[in-house]
């Protein structure tokens, strides 16, 4: 019970931030508004950046229990206790003197606790993910003649179907790790049995299905998966999200060490101690022989971040996932007896209390993030708009989950994506249309408009964004 009061805690007592949250949830309103399950719209445009099990259960939340941040937050949640349990229950053979010890290492992290109230695909992958691992963990130490290893070999292949659901190959990292294990350290599994032919079924039915229908259905959709959405982020730097070289130095370095903290420092003084003494070189077969259980646990860390390492796209919420291995190669790093001391139990109800009050806090302070800031900050305007248009940067979605309008990106100059130009939108647009402009853009905006031999009106200033309407403030006023 005291684990669901900390996943649950001020769940639901900030606005969505823009713009992840906003996205996601605009995503799977559109699905609850259009009764299409199957094709994510952004917009009125289909959507298939990601797969759709993030927006399918946010849509079911938020048409279960009403349009509230709580609801588009419960996936998250539910997810976050998943994980917990599920590295419990693989800590009984990864650690098996103080299985308690990983999952508490987990939920503790402040990256890991922040992140599980931010609605993204991340959180549910990381759950999925450690599922698989714990249906290889049970197989691998059951008996080889009963039903057990078959049914926890299925368990394993559900999970990466829903995490191939969830974020498509990135999914499906651990297994790679799995494979290694099983190659080296454990021969007696074996790969044909871990290829079970009804665990590719499951796979094959629960995380390929989708993407063979929306295929098949949309002309050119498998070249965009394929050349956009993975080479595009694995070995290019299309998406320009730190691939330079020093990127994963830059994102990933301050994620995993400031991220796990406080409890990194027994690792650190650890490595040092190994830097320093250690005489055979950990790549040794033999070494990783004499204790599985820490072999397995570094290759599930330490390949698919090295994946990460390599790939062109890096973002901190990427390695959110790799926390979970992490988990346990901190916890073995650190004395159960220290648990003992009184202050170190008084530390760990205060890093408790800061990580729950942190989240009170997040509430409370005022952010541009923030989209039912912004949407307060509209109904308080003098007209009532039923378009917005932004200019020169993405929409913030969320505004969608507060107020009815319409929104659409332009650019002030013409560009290789698919934007409408701000000299097509003063021509098209009405006087129901509110321009939202960054200060930055600002004069760029209001010079193409005296171009275009109109005028504008600022209704007002929200942060860094200025709200403009064609001609002497036409928008019909709002009625008391």
């Amino acid at each position: 019970m005291a684990v669901v009061l900390f996943a649950f805690a001020f769940q639901g007592s900030r606005g969505l931030w823009d713009p992840d949250e906003g996205r996601y949830t605009h995503v799977a309103l559109n699905m609850l508004q259009r009764g299409d399950w199957l094709v994510p719209y952004l917009d009125d445009a289909p959507h298939f950046t990601k797969p759709p099990l993030t927006y399918w259960a946010i849509a079911a939340s938020v048409g279960t229990f009403g349009r509230s941040e709580w609801a588009v937050r419960l996936p998250n949640a539910l997810a976050f206790l998943l994980t917990v349990w599920s590295l419990f229950a693989i800590s009984r053979w990864l650690l098996p003197e103080r299985p308690w010890l990983p999952p508490l290492v987990y939920a503790t992290a402040p990256f890991v606790y922040g992140t599980a109230t931010i609605a993204t695909t991340d959180t549910m992958l990381a759950a999925f993910e450690t599922l698989a691992v714990l249906g290889f963990v049970r197989a691998l130490h059951a008996p080889a003649t009963t039903r057990a290893r078959t049914a926890n070999v299925l368990l394993m292949w559900l999970g990466f179907a829903l995490a191939f659901l969830t974020k498509g190959p990135t999914g499906l990292l651990p297994l790679g790790a799995i494979v290694a294990f099983v190659a080296t350290c454990a021969p007696g599994l074996g790969l044909r049995r871990l290829f079970h032919p009804a665990g590719l079924a499951v796979f094959a039915g629960a995380g390929l299905s989708w993407y063979l229908v929306v295929v098949i259905r949309t002309p050119g959709l498998l070249e965009y998966f394929l050349v956009h959405e993975v080479w595009g982020r694995v070995a290019t730097s299309e998406h320009h999200r730190n691939s330079e070289w020093f990127g994963l130095v830059e994102v990933y370095l301050p994620v995993l060490v400031l991220g796990a903290m406080p409890w990194m420092w027994p690792a650190l003084r650890a490595t040092w101690h190994w830097l320093r003494h250690r005489s055979t070189p950990i790549w040794r077969v033999s070494v990783w022989r004499t204790n599985p259980a820490a072999a397995f646990a570094g290759l599930w860390f330490g390949l698919p971040l090295l994946v990460f390492c390599l790939a062109r796209s890096r973002l901190p919420l990427y390695v959110l996932p790799s926390f979970a291995p992490l988990s346990v190669l901190l916890a073995r790093c650190i004395d159960p007896a220290s648990f003992l001391l009184t202050r170190r139990r008084s530390a760990l109800a205060a890093l408790i209390v800061l990580l729950v009050v942190g989240r009170f806090v997040a509430a409370l302070l005022p952010s541009e993030l923030d989209a039912s800031a912004m949407a307060a900050f509209i109904r308080d305007l003098p007209a009532t708009p039923q378009k917005l248009m932004f200019v020169d940067e993405d929409p913030r979605y969320g505004l969608t989950f507060y107020i009815d309008v319409r929104l659409q990106c332009v650019v002030t100059e013409p560009d290789d994506a698919d934007h409408v130009t701000l000299d097509e939108a003063l021509g098209a647009e009405g006087p129901h249309t509110l321009f939202v402009v960054r200060r930055r853009h600002q004069v760029r905006f209001l010079q193409r408009v005296e171009q275009r031999g109109a005028t504008t009106s600022q209704l007002g200033q929200w942060g860094d964004r200025g709200f403009f309407v064609l001609g002497n403030g036409g928008v019909p006023r709002r009625r008391d």
